[in-house]
């Protein structure tokens, strides 16, 4: 059975059982937990899930707190939710870009 490729429904529960053992096993190191779900029937295998977590308000990092020089690592690329909001900071002086790389930014994210 490759992932993705079985198209026998036995496999696919297998591995999603599989799958979702060790996802629990990992919440379980963490003294977190799994909630909520939503099963969708498809005719290819897919898995997904959103971690959420609480912070302190000082723990947030908002846009008017950054200073010059200060480095944003991104880990996946920008959306157009993001991108828009980029602007709107700009637009408010709670950042400083280029407005090329601003519009270089938006139009990659919309694409």
């Amino acid at each position: 059975m490759g992932l993705g490729k079985s198209v026998n429904i036995n496999d696919r529960v297998e591995l999603a059982k599989e799958l979702m053992r060790g996802i629990k096993s990992k919440t379980d190191e963490i003294n977190t937990k799994i909630v909520g779900g939503q099963t969708v029937m498809n005719p290819w295998f897919m898995i997904g899930g959103t971690a959420v977590t609480t912070v302190s308000n000082d723990e947030i990092l908002l846009p008017h707190k950054f200073e010059p020089g200060d480095v944003l690592i991104l880990t996946k690329p920008l959306g157009t939710n993001m991108s828009v909001r980029l602007n709107d900071w700009k637009n408010e002086n709670k950042i400083t870009i280029d407005d090329e790389l601003s519009n270089r930014i938006q139009n990659n994210a919309i694409q």
